[in-house]
């Protein structure tokens, strides 16, 4: 903890700050991909655990909906990859965030709508439609 206490100068703000700004580059991936795709931002929404936002894809091709998924979790990966390469000797950070970042979002928890549960749920989906199964024949 000593070395979180000299990154944070013995502020958890600042903390609280990265994470925040981690979480906009997330969400803003999302949105990026949304409009790459055909798709429309419909806003933010906010829950109980945490924000996300809402997007309409409807009009998109069938892979926009996991790429969109999957863009939130790389945008921010990016970043942290980008932040740990310009400030290395926070390292200890960097890696802490990038591994909250993928218990807490990209682990399907089942009940939780993060966006491994609901990556989990497109590809079981998948499995059941004919073209799958015409592509991966056992």
């Amino acid at each position: 903890m000593v070395w979180f206490s000299q990154w944070s100068h013995g502020q958890p703000w600042v903390w609280a700050v990265g994470v925040v700004i981690l979480l906009m580059i997330h969400e803003i991936g999302h949105i990026a991909a949304a409009y790459i795709y055909g798709g429309q931002w419909l806003g933010f929404q906010g829950t109980f655990w945490g924000i996300g936002v809402r997007l309409d894809l409807s009009s998109s091709p069938p892979p926009a909906r996991w790429r969109t998924l999957v863009a939130g979790p790389l945008a921010e990966w990016l970043a942290i990859v980008t932040a740990g390469s310009l400030w290395s000797s926070d390292w200890r950070v960097w890696i802490c965030l990038g591994l909250t970042n993928a218990l807490l979002n990209v682990v399907p928890w089942g009940v939780i709508p993060n966006d491994g549960t609901q990556l989990l749920r497109y590809w079981t989906e998948a499995r059941k439609s004919p073209r799958y199964r015409l592509l991966h024949r056992s």
